[in-house]
């Protein structure tokens, strides 16, 4: 069956170790896309839901997946990107606009199918560019799975539950600075330095960039939702975690 997806959101990271066709620090974008005519997931109660959406052991509920082969693009500064689609049923998605928890399931679902595919390493520090696809959607061409237990699009095989749970609770907002670089007027960068003096790695968090704010989170312990003094480009920053001192440094760039 030919499908053509309609666009979601996307995922923007990075790979963390070079395999054929892939090098080390590549910028990967995974377009979030979807369509009608793709599988939905089984009807579950809100219960079985909560337990494939924290990872508990023997989860049932499935979210069918295809997932398009890799294409090269460029970002905004010229160079070279991979994209990949991922494509849903529309339930899941209206389900992700809704629910945070649930989007977070989609991603994981998403960026793990790419590393078992293509045998990739991924980034978790991920963001989420205010753009609703990375260039042109691709048609995917599937076929219906011949057991309902088995999501079977395509040659995709689509079972990944792994995701990160996020608090419901109110989470405590974390120390953090904010500059330009370089100082003054002609200042091209914002640097934020987030202290996460409790946290240990970035696994369980997300960083969701718009053009005057960011929201940070990371499980059950914080989140900072951070009003930008200028606008930035959501396609361009960087975030590393220095583990020794626990501090988060995302660097944007100014429009």
């Amino acid at each position: 069956m030919e499908i053509e997806p309609e666009p979601g959101f996307v995922i923007k990271t990075h790979n963390l170790k070079d395999v054929e066709g892939f090098t080390e620090g590549l910028k990967i974008f995974i377009n979030i896309c979807h369509s009608g005519k793709v599988p939905p997931p089984p009807i579950a109660t809100d219960e079985e839901i909560r337990k494939a959406v924290e990872a508990e052991d023997n989860t049932k509920y499935k979210v069918p997946l295809s997932l398009s082969v890799p294409r090269t693009d460029l970002d905004k500064a010229g160079k070279t990107c991979i994209v990949f689609d991922a494509c849903v049923n529309t339930n899941p998605i209206i389900k992700a606009t809704k629910d945070f928890d649930y989007k977070l399931f989609l991603i994981e679902l998403a960026i793990e199918w790419v590393e078992e595919k293509y045998k990739l390493k991924l980034s978790r520090e991920f963001t989420l560019p205010k753009m609703r696809a990375k260039g042109k959607l691709v048609k995917h061409f599937i076929r219906r799975p011949e057991r309902p237990s088995i999501s079977e699009i395509d040659n995709v095989i689509s079972d990944t539950t792994n995701i990160k749970k996020k608090s419901k609770k109110t989470l405590p907002k974390p120390d953090y600075e904010i500059r330009k670089e370089p100082k003054g007027e002609n200042a091209t960068h914002i640097i934020i330095d987030i202290k996460l003096k409790d946290v240990e790695n970035m696994k369980e968090s997300s960083v969701d960039i718009e053009k005057d704010k960011i929201i940070f989170k990371t499980k059950d312990k914080y989140l900072l939702e951070l009003k930008l003094p200028i606008l930035i480009d959501t396609e361009e920053g960087t975030a590393q975690f220095n583990r020794e001192t626990h501090i988060l440094t995302i660097k944007l760039t100014i429009l």
